[in-house]
C-alpha cells in the first residue's frame, strides 16, 4: 500500500495513494476505522507526537498499522477500499483557501 506520513516528525498526518498514485480518502479512512477497531486513534488530520508517548506506545501504533496494511493489501483488490468501510465514506464539507498575504517578486 502506498501510505506514508507527510510533514514534520512532531506534526504529522497520513496521505493514502491508490494503485494509480492518486490521493485515496477511501483508503485513508479504512485505515484509520481498522487503526480505531484495534484500539488506537490516528486522527484524520494532523498527528502529533509528545514526550507523553512512550517508545511502547510507539513500537505498537507501528505493529498494529502494518498488520492493518497486510489485511488490507490481501483482501482488497482493484482499489475497492470503500466496500470496506463500516459507514458513510468520508467527504470535505468545508475547506478554506486563504489568499497570500505577502506579494512575492
Amino acid at each position: 500500500l502506498n501510505i506514508k506520513m507527510i510533514g514534520y516528525p512532531v506534526r504529522m498526518k497520513i496521505e493514502c495513494k491508490n494503485s494509480q498514485g492518486e490521493i485515496s480518502e477511501s483508503l485513508k479512512a479504512l485505515v484509520l476505522q481498522e487503526m480505531v477497531k484495534n484500539g488506537i486513534f490516528f486522527p484524520p488530520g494532523q498527528c502529533f507526537l509528545s514526550y507523553s508517548h512512550s517508545d511502547e506506545d510507539i513500537s505498537h501504533t507501528l505493529k498494529i498499522l502494518e498488520k492493518i496494511c497486510h489485511d488490507i493489501s490481501t483482501k482488497v483488490k482493484n482499489d475497492d477500499f470503500s466496500s470496506y468501510l463500516e459507514g458513510i465514506p468520508p467527504q470535505t464539507v468545508w475547506t478554506m483557501k486563504m489568499q497570500p498575504t505577502k506579494k512575492i517578486e
